[in-house]
Order: structure tokens, then C-alpha cells, then sequence
């Protein structure tokens, strides 16, 4: 039986959070230009028991991304997919933390593709929020109030080449 093909919307929420993230850290999202991403979740169906990521990152390939910026009139780079239901079920917190964490992947300019997941890529979050951050409830609000202190070097170390080589 062929499986059910996936219906997605767009997730106005998730974008304003990537955008606002950036603008909240740009020294550690300095790669990110939030008009080239796009959020959006699967509306048709719950994410499968087996499925462990909660959301994913994937560059758009040439093709597509010609075909958006004709009829879409945007020039969208990369899509960050998750399951509808279960994201407005997340606190903000949480939306926030797992955006940031996909958004570490964007590579810089010198950079092929996305920025690997790895233990590299979770050592600027780990070390924030500890191990299994994710299922945290208690995750703290990193859009309100005072910029949170990530320690820097442990994200601009991910890219070959950042605009910030000199202050690490």
C-alpha cells in the first residue's frame, strides 16, 4: 500500500523565530539569512513513532529553488520541516531551542552543503542546556529578556571560515 504523501503549511510562527533569532545572535547566526529559510510543517499526519528527530533541516536543491524564486518570487535555501500538531503543542521555549539548533547548520559562504550533525554541532546547546535538551519542559526562554550566554566559539568553530576568525 503506498503511503500517504505529506501536505505541508507553512509555519508563520517558526519563521518569525528564526528570523528573530538571528536577530537576537548574530554573532553565532551570522550565516543564517532568515528570508533564504523557510518553516514548515506536515499537517496530514502525526510524526511517526520510529521518526527521532523532532525537526530537520534540508537544502533546497537548484531545481526547486529556481521553480520557488520564479512563482514564489523568494529565494529560498533551505526548509526546516516539522509535524504541525506537535509543534504548536511545544512550549516557546522549546520552539526556540530546536530552531536554534537546526539554524546551526546553515554553513557559511566557504561551506559545502549543511553543517554536519554531530557531537560538534550539540556542544553549543549541550553545554547551555545540558543532555536530552530536547525533552526538557523547563527550557529557558531565549528570545525574551537578556541575550542569552552561549559561549560563541563553540558554534563559530563549526564553519570553515567565519566573519569573526579574529575575535575566537
Amino acid at each position: 500500500m503506498p503511503q500517504e504523501e505529506k501536505i505541508y503549511e507553512m509555519l508563520q510562527d517558526g519563521n518569525d523565530i528564526v528570523f528573530n533569532l538571528r536577530q537576537k545572535y548574530p554573532k553565532i547566526l551570522w550565516a543564517v539569512i532568515p528570508d533564504q529559510i523557510v518553516v514548515i510543517g506536515v499537517t496530514n499526519k502525526k510524526r511517526p513513532a520510529t521518526q527521532k528527530k523532532l525537526a530537520f533541516i534540508t537544502k533546497i536543491n537548484p531545481a526547486m529553488r529556481t521553480i520557488i524564486k520564479t512563482f514564489g518570487n523568494k529565494d529560498v535555501k533551505y526548509v526546516i520541516e516539522v509535524y504541525a500538531s506537535e509543534f504548536m503543542q511545544w512550549s516557546a521555549p522549546r520552539r526556540q531551542w530546536l530552531m536554534f539548533h537546526e539554524l546551526l547548520h546553515v554553513p557559511g559562504p566557504d561551506d559545502k552543503g549543511l553543517l554536519d550533525h554531530d557531537v560538534e554541532d550539540q556542544a553549543v546547546i549541550l553545554d547551555a542546556v545540558g543532555i536530552d535538551w530536547w525533552s526538557k519542559d523547563s527550557l529557558p526562554d531565549i528570545l525574551s529578556g537578556d541575550t542569552f550566554p552561549f559561549r560563541e566559539e563553540l558554534a563559530l568553530r563549526l564553519h570553515n571560515s567565519n566573519p569573526y576568525d579574529s575575535d575566537v
